[in-house]
């Protein structure tokens, strides 16, 4: 049998907010961690970019100088006054082209050259180049023409810079007027993808521990938090074990003198009282035996286990000790049984049923027609293997404070309580692999519940 839950509902709450705000710090280190990455690659990106603009430049500035010293050889048509000549950038890319076939440095980092026209095809072209290339200011109208466009090919570890290319003899320009030709330019650039691919790294590996360290830190907390409650509950068992002492003192004689009076009542009443004697007599014996282990029952809350049927043993107990008590067991929930200590399933249940019972004010017995309380009762239900019993009334309820501590040791809103009851009746069930707890019920009073895992390797007469 699995228990429900290893851990207490203020146990759960902890652990829940532990991951919430690990979870949180988590996020946002990743999100600060994207911003700055972000940033790097850009700056980055603008070097490389810096880079190009630079080249791109050297290459001009080569070009004049050549086109200077031929003396502009090409003779150009007929110009009518005032009018610049016609550009060639056609015999431009090819001057480039000797440029670059003459220098080993520029054959190094110069991948290809080209020119194209507005729908992309090449007019004269070579190195990587493509015949054909898909202009990106043809796709957005909102592309910064007449400017410079970059574009970073992976593949060849590269930049590509696209110069929009224009009759400069026109002094004016539409707005939204596309070039008729653009430069391609391709350069080499393995320095930049390594560094590219660096910060990456850096940055995966840098996250990675932050993110470890955060997971770490969460662990190194949960196992204080845990380390500190243990500490604090052996405290508690340690000043329970003190005051169970006591009080098994103070309970034998007590009892003694109980199971006193009943054998000289069955003497004096023979047979009238006979049965009402023997519930007494059962009673006497059941707190004996739990005087005789009430340090077991807070060293050893497991007790015996034993399979037993839930319907039997509720209708029982409320038939001999509760008889105003309503209790709702549908037939669903026949045969099916539970394996706990049944003397601790008893006093759990106890526990619960005559909290419920003070809570509203009305007596241990039967109530008189002429209160108007509405009475306990117990609801039983099963739902996926598991049994669940609730003890509902209309008492006075609990606040929130309250129903904090309703599970401490020595904690008790009663004036004649010892705050004790609640504290073992849930270390009985947890022991037995359930849960118990208790809240407030709509329209007044207060629900207190009591989950266990159905013993389905039981036989069919649980143990009865």
């Amino acid at each position: 049998m699995n228990p429900l839950s290893p851990f207490s509902d203020k146990q759960n709450r902890g652990i829940l907010l532990s991951w919430i705000v690990t979870g949180s710090l988590m996020a946002l280190c990743i999100l600060i961690g994207w911003v700055i990455l972000k940033g790097q690659l850009y700056a980055l990106d603008l070097t490389a970019r810096n880079e190009g603009e630079r080249f791109l430049n050297y290459l001009v500035v080569s070009l004049r100088t050549i086109r200077e010293a031929e003396g502009w050889k090409r003779k150009p048509p007929p110009l009518e006054k005032n009018e610049p000549p016609v550009p060639d950038f056609e015999g431009d890319v090819k001057i480039l082209e000797g440029i670059v076939q003459s220098n080993e440095r520029l054959r190094n980092r110069v991948a290809g050259v080209g020119l194209y026209k507005a729908n992309g095809d090449a007019l004269v072209r070579f190195g990587s180049a493509p015949l054909l290339f898909s202009l990106p200011s043809l796709e957005s109208s909102a592309m910064d023409f007449p400017y410079r466009h970059y574009l970073f090919n992976p593949k060849n570890r590269s930049l590509v810079i696209l110069q929009p290319l224009i009759d400069f003899r026109r002094m004016r320009f539409h707005p939204n007027e596309a070039p008729n030709q653009f430069l391609y330019l391709e350069l080499y650039n393995p320095n930049y993808w390594v560094r590219r691919t660096m910060f990456y790294l850096v940055f995966s590996v840098l996250e990675g521990l932050f993110l470890f360290g955060l997971y770490i830190g969460r662990g190194l907390v949960i196992r204080n938090w845990e380390y500190r409650n243990k500490l604090r509950e052996q405290e508690e068992l340690v000043l329970l074990g003190s005051a169970s002492r006591a009080l098994a003192h103070e309970f034998k004689n007590p009892l003694s003198a109980i199971a006193l009076q009943a054998d000289l009542l069955q003497r004096v009443c023979a047979g009238t009282v006979s049965e009402e004697v023997s519930v007494i007599r059962e009673e006497v014996n059941r707190m004996r035996r739990m005087v005789d282990r009430i340090g077991d029952l807070i060293r050893e809350p497991r007790g015996q286990p034993a399979v037993f049927g839930v319907k039997e043993t509720i209708e029982g107990l409320i038939k001999k000790r509760f008889p105003q008590v309503r209790v709702e067991i549908p037939e669903t929930v026949s045969g099916k049984c539970v394996r706990m200590d049944p003397d601790r399933f008893r006093s759990a249940l106890e526990n619960l049923i005559q909290n419920a019972i003070e809570s509203t004010g009305s007596s241990t017995f039967a109530p008189s027609p002429a209160e108007s309380v509405e009475p306990v009762n117990i609801r039983v239900t099963s739902n996926s293997k598991r049994i669940v019993i609730e003890v509902l009334d209309r008492g006075e309820g609990l606040s929130g404070k309250e129903l904090d501590r309703l599970f401490d040791p020595f904690y008790t809103t009663k004036t004649k309580g010892f705050g004790i009851g609640l504290f073992l009746s849930k270390r009985f069930v947890e022991a037995a692999g359930g849960t118990m707890g208790i809240e407030g019920r709509e329209g007044g009073g207060t629900v207190a519940r009591i989950t266990l895992v159905e013993a389905t390797d039981a036989s069919s007469d649980c143990g009865r």
